[in-house]
């Protein structure tokens, strides 16, 4: 690479040489290992806030679950009920019998009954037109 020979390469001064290894502070140690305990003490609280966070995220998740099949055999059990119901009534003939002891209705007889005559025959009467409207307004619009 050089045009030159080695031979004719001016000499190098030596390189003065730095000390490999040179001893730290005591404060400067005492706060490395102060760091190092707090980098693992972090990595830990870390690791049970991930952990507290999945399983909130599971609880909330099997809750939710447990509800929805819990509700859907809450619908069946009303539809089975209502269904229940209307058969023993169809099976037992007395359809109004359920709802009177439910309520203060009470079977009307005979002498309860009232009649009511007939209404008069009206005659119709026929609607008369709308009237027509007209609007003033100017083509453009």
């Amino acid at each position: 690479m050089n045009a030159l020979p080695q031979s004719q390469l001016p000499p190098t001064p030596p390189a003065t040489l730095l000390p490999l290894e040179r001893p730290l502070p005591l404060g400067a140690l005492r706060t490395c290992a102060w760091l190092r305990t707090a980098q693992r003490a972090a990595a830990a609280v870390l690791l049970m806030l991930i952990v507290a966070i999945c399983a909130l995220y599971w609880w909330t998740f099997q809750t939710q679950a447990r509800w929805e099949e819990d509700y859907r055999q809450l619908i069946n059990l009303r539809t089975q009920s209502r269904q229940l119901a209307v058969l023993n009534e169809a099976l037992t003939g007395d359809l109004a019998g359920s709802v009177a002891l439910n309520t203060p209705l009470r079977v009307a007889t005979p002498a309860q009954t009232l009649s009511v005559p007939a209404a008069l025959e009206r005659p119709l009467k026929q609607l008369s037109e709308p009237p027509a409207y007209t609007l003033d307004i100017p083509a453009g619009y």
